[in-house]
C-alpha cells in the first residue's frame, strides 16, 4: 500500500471550509480513481493547518493520481489555503487498527508483513474466546446493608 501526504496552511477561521472541500470534492474525486483504499484528513484548528492522507493499493495507482491530486491541491488554495507543501509519497510499511467487539469497525485487510509470533494483549476483563462476558455480582435484597 502507498500513501500521498499533503499539508496545507491557512487561516484558522477557514478550516471548516477546507474540511468541507475535502469531504465534498476531494474524497469523491479520489474514490473514483482505480486503486483507492482510503483517505484521512487531520486538522489543527488553532494553527489553521490540515494534513490529508490518501491510501492506494499500489505505487502505480498512486502515481496515476498525481494530476488529480494536483488539481485538488489547487482547489484547496482557492478556498483559503495560504501555503502548501506538495504531496509527498510514501510506502505504507505498518498498518494497524483496533479490531473486534467495541471498535466500531470490522476486522479487515491483509497483513502488511509476517504474522506476529504472539497475540496482541487483551483488556484484562475481556472474556476469553468462547467464554461468556464478565458477570456482575450485586447485593442480595434484604441482606446486610440493604436499604
Amino acid at each position: 500500500m502507498f500513501a500521498r501526504v499533503t499539508t496545507v496552511q491557512g487561516s484558522p477561521d477557514r478550516i471548516d471550509e477546507t474540511t468541507g472541500y475535502a469531504r465534498e470534492r476531494v474524497l469523491p474525486a479520489m474514490q473514483a480513481q482505480p486503486g483507492f483504499k482510503g483517505m484521512y484528513m487531520l486538522v489543527d484548528r488553532k494553527q489553521g493547518r490540515a494534513l490529508g492522507i490518501t491510501l492506494w493499493e499500489s505505487e502505480e495507482a498512486l502515481r496515476a493520481t498525481a494530476e488529480t491530486a494536483g488539481q485538488m491541491r489547487a482547489g484547496a488554495m482557492e478556498r483559503g489555503a495560504t501555503a502548501e507543501r506538495t504531496g509527498a509519497e510514501y510506502e505504507v510499511t505498518v498498518e494497524a487498527e483496533r479490531r473486534g467487539a467495541g471498535s466500531g469497525r470490522p476486522a479487515h485487510g491483509k497483513p502488511m508483513g509476517p504474522p506476529l509470533p504472539f497475540d496482541p494483549p487483551r483488556h484484562p476483563q475481556a472474556p476469553l474466546p468462547g467464554q461468556p462476558g464478565p458477570v456482575s455480582v450485586g447485593r442480595a435484597r434484604g441482606g446486610p446493608g440493604a436499604a
